[in-house]
C-alpha cells in the first residue's frame, strides 16, 4: 500500500481494492461455517435415525418377550416369538419357551391335582371345611353340608350358616384359631360334641405354619359310637356272668354239703359243718358284694361333680403304705414310700388311696416281695414299683381293658378303673413290665395353683 501526496479523497479511492477482498473473505466464512453445520445436522440425523433403527430393532424382541411373560402370568400359552430376531436373543428367547413349557406342564398337573382331590372330597363320608381366620369358609365338601343341614358357598361365614347347637363346635375352631395367633396352640386338636343325638367327632388342623386358617374335619360316630358301648356292655355282661359264677359254684357246693350232712344223721359234728361251711359262704358272699361294687365303680362315671383340690401325695402314699405295714415284719411283702413331698397335685384324696390300694394289692398278687411308692418331679409323679413275677409282653396292650386280670381271684377292674380317675384329674397313667422282673405303674398330675 502506497500512500500517494495529494488531496484525501484521492487516498481513498486507491484504497477501495482492499475492502472487496476483506469482503469475499468475509463471505467465504460464512458459507464455510453454513457447510461444517448443515453436515452437522445430517450427521445428527443420520446418527438419530440409525439409533431409532438399532432401538426398534431391540424393542421388538423385548417387547415379544414382555407379551410372553405376561401371558404366562395370566396362565394362557404366550404367544410366539417374532421371526428374524437378533442373534444374542436367540439364548433368550429359547429359554423363555422351556420355561413356559415347564411352567404349563406344571400348571397342568396342578391342576390335574386339584381335580383328583375335589373329587376325593366330594365322596368321602367326612365333611371337610377349610376356613380363614375370621371363620369364613373357603372351601367345602358336600359332606360337610349334609352334616350341618345347609349348603356352605365359598366367603359365608361359618357361625351364621349352621343350627344354634353348631355354636359349641364354632366356638372351638376361634379357639383354636386365637391359639395358633399367639403362638401357643396346638396344630391338631380332636374333640366330640353331642349334638341334636348325634355324636359329632371334630378334628382341627393347622393350614401351615403360620395364622392364615385352619381346616375342620367332621365325622358323624354316632353309629360306631353305638356300636361300641353295645360291644362293651356284652363284654361287661360276659365278665359279670363269669365272675358272679365263680362264687356261685362253692355256695351251692356249701348248701348241698349241709344237706347231705344232715340227711345221714351226722348229729355229733354236724355244728362244726355248718359254722365251717357258713363261714365259708360268708366268704363268697363277700367276694360276690366286692365284685358288684368294683364293676359299680367302673360303670359310674368319675365323681365330676366333686371338684378337684390339691393333694399332698406323699402323705397320702404313706397313709395308705402304713396300713399295708401292719402285718408286721413276718408279711412277705414290704411296702415302702420314696421320694420327696413336693407341691401338692390337683386330684381328689379318697380317690388317689382308692388307686394305690389296687395298684399296691395288684403288686402282692404278683408275688412280689417289695414295692415302692416313689414321688419324684416335685410331687407331680407318682410311680408304684413292685419286683413281682411282671407281666407278659404280648399282655402288655390290654392291661387297662376292664376283663383283662393276671389272677384268677379278680375281676380284672383295678387297673381300668384307676385310667378313669386317673383322667378325671386331668392326669395319665402308664405301665412298664417285663415278665419275671416287676412292673411299674406311673401316674402324673397336674400340678396345684
Amino acid at each position: 500500500h502506497v500512500v500517494l501526496a495529494g488531496p484525501p479523497r484521492v487516498q481513498a479511492i486507491l484504497a477501495a481494492p482492499r475492502l472487496l477482498e476483506d469482503e469475499q473473505v468475509r463471505r467465504r466464512l460464512e458459507d464455510l461455517a453454513l457447510g461444517v453445520l448443515l453436515a452437522t445436522l445430517v450427521g445428527l440425523v443420520a446418527a438419530v435415525t440409525l439409533a431409532g433403527l438399532v432401538a426398534r430393532g431391540l424393542a421388538r424382541p423385548v417387547a415379544a418377550l414382555r407379551e410372553a411373560a405376561v401371558a404366562v402370568g395370566r396362565g394362557v400359552p404366550p404367544p410366539a416369538f417374532p421371526p428374524g430376531a437378533l442373534r444374542e436373543f436367540a439364548p433368550v428367547m429359547s429359554a423363555f419357551e422351556r420355561m413356559a413349557a415347564d411352567v404349563h406342564t406344571s400348571q397342568a398337573a396342578l391342576e390335574e391335582a386339584h381335580r383328583r382331590t375335589a373329587q376325593v372330597l366330594a365322596n368321602v363320608a367326612t365333611g371337610v371345611i377349610a376356613v380363614d381366620e375370621g371363620l369364613r369358609v373357603t372351601m367345602a365338601n358336600p359332606r360337610a353340608g349334609e352334616l350341618i343341614g345347609t349348603t356352605l358357598e365359598p366367603g359365608s361365614l361359618l357361625p351364621q350358616m349352621a343350627s344354634p347347637e353348631w355354636q359349641p363346635v364354632w366356638s372351638a375352631v376361634g379357639e383354636f384359631l386365637a391359639a395358633g395367633r399367639t403362638g401357643g396352640g396346638e396344630r391338631i386338636a380332636e374333640r366330640e360334641f353331642d349334638l341334636e343325638g348325634r355324636q359329632i367327632r371334630v378334628q382341627i388342623a393347622s393350614l401351615g405354619p403360620t395364622p392364615n386358617g385352619c381346616v375342620v374335619a367332621l365325622d358323624d360316630a354316632t353309629a360306631l359310637t353305638r356300636a361300641a358301648r353295645v360291644l362293651a356292655w356284652g363284654e361287661m355282661a360276659r365278665q359279670v356272668a363269669h365272675e358272679i359264677k365263680n362264687p356261685l359254684t362253692p355256695i351251692r357246693l356249701g348248701i348241698q354239703h349241709l344237706q347231705r350232712a344232715r340227711a345221714a344223721g351226722r348229729a355229733s359234728d354236724f355244728d362244726a359243718t355248718l359254722a365251717e361251711t357258713a363261714a365259708r359262704i360268708l366268704a363268697e358272699i363277700d367276694r360276690l358284694d366286692a365284685i358288684a361294687r368294683a364293676f359299680s365303680r367302673f360303670a359310674s362315671p368319675p365323681a365330676e361333680q366333686l371338684p378337684l383340690e390339691p393333694v399332698d401325695l406323699h402323705a397320702a402314699a404313706r397313709e395308705v403304705v402304713q396300713l399295708y405295714a401292719l402285718g408286721g415284719a413276718e408279711a412277705p411283702t414290704r411296702f415302702e414310700v420314696a421320694g420327696d413331698a413336693g407341691a401338692p397335685a390337683l386330684a381328689r384324696k379318697d380317690e388317689v388311696k382308692e388307686v394305690l390300694v389296687n395298684l399296691l394289692e395288684n403288686a402282692r398278687d404278683a408275688g412280689a416281695r417289695r414295692v415302692t411308692v416313689r414321688l419324684s418331679q416335685r410331687g407331680q409323679r407318682l410311680a408304684v414299683e413292685d419286683d413281682g413275677r411282671g407281666i407278659p409282653a404280648d399282655a402288655l396292650a390290654r392291661v387297662f381293658e376292664p376283663a383283662f386280670s393276671t389272677t384268677s381271684s379278680g375281676a380284672g377292674l383295678g387297673l381300668a378303673i384307676a385310667k378313669r380317675l386317673a383322667e378325671s384329674w386331668g392326669g395319665t397313667i402308664a405301665l412298664e413290665s417285663v415278665a419275671g422282673s416287676g412292673t411299674t405303674v406311673t401316674i402324673t398330675f397336674q400340678a396345684a395353683a
